[in-house]
């Protein structure tokens, strides 16, 4: 089996390959089931009425290389080649929310049965993937590391460090709109409405399982091996 979803993007990226070093983009890259298109879709929303930046899905969308600057949202870090020229972020997400996220969705779609849930091999690719992004190059660039649950808990402060990094406009009553648009309900309710899952989705075996595989990179992300809150949120 695959982890990947199922893309079909090989023309964008021969045009993003030819074309990016030639422009200012900002990339956003995030491995499956992080928040990438809320994240994008927010992002989108403030930037579409004050900069020239235009937003695509880099595996949905026709790329267009003919604007000067785009928010490009993808997963295929190691397809893409990296410039100089490029801000990039990078949306990171508990894995084992992720993971957890991945496989209710397949199993939505008929891709897969319930016996998923218990199939150890697949627990351990999705681990060899999540690892994957730590060892590429995006990090090597002019990165800022955004974590999903800091964005549930701290939006505007999030928001604000995103835009800092790629713009550096202000854009302070577009934040305060989109805020109370986008999150209608306390932070510390949005915080637990959208994390933490795994908790219920894996036994204390698979859990255990997924720590032992690539725990020591979890840890340096803020992740620990309970999730408890207010071990990993940065203040």
């Amino acid at each position: 089996m695959t982890f990947r979803l199922k893309y079909n993007i090989s023309d964008n990226l021969e045009a993003y390959n030819r074309f990016a070093e030639d422009n200012k983009h900002i990339v956003q890259l995030s491995f499956e089931r992080s928040g990438r298109v809320w994240l994008s879709g927010l992002m989108g929303k403030l930037l579409q009425d004050k900069t020239n930046i235009h937003t695509f899905n880099l595996e949905r969308d026709n790329y267009g290389h003919f604007y000067r600057s785009c928010y490009l949202h993808t997963h295929l870090h190691d397809e893409l080649k990296f410039f100089d020229t490029a801000k990039y972020i990078f949306l990171i997400r508990d894995p084992r929310d992720s993971f957890r996220s991945w496989m209710r969705l397949v199993i939505c779609e008929g891709d897969y049965d319930e016996n998923l849930w218990t199939d150890k091999d697949v627990l351990y690719e999705m681990c060899n993937g999540w690892v994957k992004y730590f060892t590429s190059g995006v990090l090597e660039q002019d990165t800022l590391l955004v974590r999903y649950e800091d964005l549930c808990l701290y939006p505007k402060l999030t928001i604000c460090r995103i835009l800092d990094h790629i713009v550096r406009i202000e854009l302070a009553e577009e934040i305060n709109a989109i805020l109370s648009t986008w999150f209608d309900v306390p932070e510390t309710d949005y915080y637990q409405h959208h994390c933490m899952k795994w908790k219920r989705a894996f036994t204390s075996g698979q859990a255990e399982y997924i720590f032992n595989l690539i725990g020591d990179t979890m840890l340096q992300y803020g992740y620990t091996k309970d999730g408890s809150c207010e071990s990993y949120l940065e203040t």
